[in-house]
Formats: C-alpha cells, structure tokens, sequence
C-alpha cells in the first residue's frame, strides 16, 4: 500500500474513533492524567489532574480554591461510558513530605455545579483530581487576598496541567522586586528540570540549574535572588528532562515604604512569532512588555495594542530589536487612552513575552498599589470556565479577536449549571471588548462560549480598594482539558 494510501486510511480511522470516544481519555498509568495520553488502546477512562503553585514568601494570606466541570462536547456514547466511570473530582493540598491532605469541602459530583473551599495552608501546592464524567471539561484556580503585610494585594491563577517546556517571561529582580518560579510535581516519581535563564544582558550563568530534581507528590520554590539577583528583567525557560510538573512564578515589588503589591505569572508556550497578550486594565497606571528571542537568529518584533477602537501601532514604540537572548523592555504606561486593550506582538523571529500592569494608587491613600502579570493566551474556540471575582470587588471579561471579528456569551453559572445572567458580546477585529460582570458574578462560575467568528483570547480582570489600597488580578484561564485529550488521541491513535 502506498504511503498516501496509509495515511488516509489512518486518517479515517482516527476520524471514526474520535466520534466515538469523542472526550474518553485513553487509558493511562498510575500517576499520570488522561490529557498526557499513552499509546495504549483508548478506553472509557477519564482521569484529569490540575495543579496550582500555592503561596509564596511570608506573612498571612486568605487564600481559596474554585472549581468545576463544564460543558464540553460529548458523544452520547462517550458520554454514557463515562458516566459508569466512578465520577468525583476532589482537591488536596500536598504537605512538604510528599503526601497530601484532602481539601474540606471541595468536592463535586456533578457537573455544571461549582465547588469553593477556604484554604488553611496558603504555602502549599493544590491538586485537583477528577475522574469519570467530571474529567472532560474539568477546571480550578486559586486566589490568595491579603488587605496588609508583605503580601498585600490580590493574586489569582488557573490550575494546569502537568508538562514538560513552560516560559516565564516579565520577572525583575531589580531593587525592592522579589520573584520566584513554583514547580510542582504531581506524579509518583521524582521529575528531573533544567532553567534556562536570561537577562538584559544576555544568559544568565546559574550553577546547578540543569539539575533541579522535585520529588513525588511535591513542589520546589526556587527563589531568582539567590539565582539572577539584580537582573531588571528575566524570562526563564523550564524544561523538563524526566517526568512532568506544572511551573508557575510569583512576583512582588515594593518602592521604598510603598508596596507596589504581588502577583502571579502563569507559564506561557512555545516560542511563536505572533503572541497576544491579554487583560489590560481600563486606567493602568503603569505598563510594561518584555520580549525574548530565545533562538540564535537577532530580529525585530512589532507591537500593536488591540484597544476597544480596534488596533493602534504606537508611535515610538511600535518597533522593538531583538538580539538573541536578550530580554527587551517596552514601557506602554499612558498608551492605552485609559481603555482595557490587549498587546500583540507580531515578529520575524520565534519569541516569548510577558506583560505587567500595576493599578493607580488610590488618591487619599498610602501609595500602595497592586500588581497583575500576564502570558501570552491560547486563543479559543471552545467554551472556558472561570470563576467569578470575590466579594467586594468588580469582575470584568475582556476578549479580544486579535484576526477576525468574533462573537461569545458571557455568562454567570449558578447551582447546576443554572444560568443567573447573560449577555452576548461582539469583538471587532483586532480589538478588545470590556463585559462588566453583575454582582451576581461574586462566587459564581463565568461561562464564555464562542458562538461566531474567529478565535478570542479571554481573561477575567478583579479590582477592589480595601483600606484606601487597591487590589487587582488578573486570571487567564486555562485551555479547555477536552481539546488536549481529543489532541492527545488522535496522536496515540496514529
């Protein structure tokens, strides 16, 4: 048979069996989840694990945990296999000696229906493990507040998958700034990591960073003070050599007395030569964009703000020259005509980027502020689930269609999936729309669903003032878990 002739026929066996199992994660061994995938022989078997990094340095945080199943698209008999699966998902909170204690009272059986949980260990990692039908669709985040100490300010991040590559990209160490990078490890053997860091000034020389081993069921906080102290600005790549982790980084920053708040910086993807990054706030104080590229091949990169009156290329701003291995930084502070936009960076070479924010200090307050970092997003076509903002603070969807002019509902879910308010937004191409989110957001789920046009980047921003000091996050959800596993099918199927 010839070679054309294989690759069809594979092609329509894959294609039949994806309308079959359409959301069954194949079977997969102990210790490792249904999106990872395996070249065993698909089986009616969901199983989806999601990390989160836990807090970060010292003083007392009010920290919680979101979580749910959402709508995903399900074969009626995919559906019904996975249904007869044992259906729970559960969250724990893994101690230093590699075990884990179950979270109280996170815990689901259904879908569509949210589940919140206080958490008491704020400095530990979180998993959340859901099995049968809760698998498809599965999502969490946590949030950690603090209205004083050296971690005042608000921080929010989706739980992930585990992986093997992530990029940080947007992280100082310069005075008064504090960051670390957060790996943890969710299987049941140790995993084996490598960083590759850089700088303003190029490579970055870290003895013993291709050597970071995270035990089973634990999480490694590597401190960047001890690792590239004085470095303005740090991107960090994170390979793993053997087994999986999720990584994430914590970034903090104080200006003499003022403290200029913290925040969480989720791990971006590969190198791309078009990245979007998303969650600008209406009336940022101060913004800031850092751009590597990581290959060995110098070139120049274009910025564009996708603001709500659709793209600007900023006068002065707009070109930016990279040399390979050199972390770039681009001050957009007062760019933004006060509007919520994202910023796309379009370049003749493979890059990474990050994004931070900081809100306006309060004007009869102490200088306090808050801070939000960002990554570049995975642009969706598919429904994603976020949770609504806290108590006391206003929640707002910002999609952007960075090509072509999209629609999407916004929606706040209640008990069994109840739909408590909607409304459908149209995104222009090449800008970004603002949704305020109703009261009734306060800890509920938001549902986006895409219903026409191209593909949107989606975050959901939190603002607050607590005592005269601003609070702001930023969460960007993570990628639907139904696409890597139907991803991950197809390719142990091939």
């Amino acid at each position: 048979m010839r070679a054309t002739q294989v690759r069809l026929a594979a092609g329509v066996l894959v294609a039949g069996l994806l309308a079959v199992f359409a959301g069954v994660t194949p079977g997969v061994p102990k210790g490792r989840d249904a999106a990872a995938g395996s070249g065993r022989e698909p089986v009616a078997v969901g199983r989806t694990v999601l990390a989160c990094p836990g807090g970060v340095g010292p003083g007392s945080l009010a920290s919680s945990i979101d979580a749910g199943s959402w709508p995903v698209r399900l074969s009626a008999s995919a559906a019904k296999q996975l249904t007869g699966s044992p259906a729970v998902a559960r969250a724990t909170v893994l101690r230093t000696d590699g075990d884990g204690t179950t979270v109280p009272g996170l815990s689901y059986d259904q879908r569509g229906s949210a589940a919140h949980a206080e958490l008491a260990a704020t400095n530990r990692a979180v998993v959340l493990t859901a099995t049968g039908a809760l698998a498809p669709g599965a999502t969490a985040s946590v949030r950690s507040r603090a209205a004083d100490g050296a971690q005042q300010g608000m921080s929010e991040i989706a739980c992930t998958k585990p992986g093997t590559r992530f990029w940080l990209t947007g992280l100082s160490e310069s005075l008064g700034e504090h960051a670390a990078i957060v790996l943890v490890n969710v299987d049941d053997s140790p995993a084996q990591v490598e960083l590759a860091l850089d700088d303003e000034r190029g490579a970055v020389d870290v003895p013993g960073a291709e050597n970071i081993r995270v035990p089973a069921h634990a999480r490694e906080v590597l401190d960047l003070d001890e690792l590239a102290p004085g470095s303005t600005a740090l991107a960090v790549g994170v390979h793993v050599t053997s087994g999986r982790v999720v990584a994430a980084a914590h970034q903090s920053a104080t200006s003499g007395e003022a403290k200029l708040g913290n925040g969480w910086l989720p791990a971006g993807p590969e190198p791309a030569r078009t990245v979007v990054l998303p969650g600008v706030v209406a009336g940022a104080a101060k913004v800031t964009l850092t751009v590597l590229a990581p290959g060995e091949d110098a070139g120049t990169a274009t910025v564009r703000l996708l603001t709500p009156h659709g793209p600007i290329e900023p006068a002065g701003h707009n070109q930016v020259s990279l040399t390979p291995g050199k972390v770039a930084t681009v001050d957009l502070t007062g760019l933004f005509a006060g509007a919520a936009a994202a910023v796309e960076v379009t370049a003749d070479v493979p890059v990474v980027a990050g994004l931070r924010q900081q809100a306006e200090p309060a004007a009869a307050g102490p200088g306090d502020t808050d801070l939000a970092l960002t990554a570049p997003a995975t642009a969706l076509r598919r429904p994603v689930a976020m949770s609504g903002p806290p108590a006391g603070a206003t929640g707002t969807v910002l999609l952007t269609a960075p090509a072509h002019g999209a629609s999407a509902t916004v929606a706040v879910v209640g008990d069994g999936g109840r739909t408590v308010a909607s409304t459908t937004v149209k995104v222009p191409a090449g800008s970004t729309v603002a949704s305020k989110l109703p009261d009734s957001a306060s800890g509920r789920t938001v549902l986006v669903t895409p219903t026409s046009g191209g593909k949107l980047v989606v975050s959901r921003a939190a603002a607050a003032v607590v005592d005269k000091v601003p609070q702001l996050s930023i969460l960007q959800p993570a990628p639907p878990q139904m696409q890597a596993m139907r991803a991950q099918l197809t390719r142990a199927l091939r």
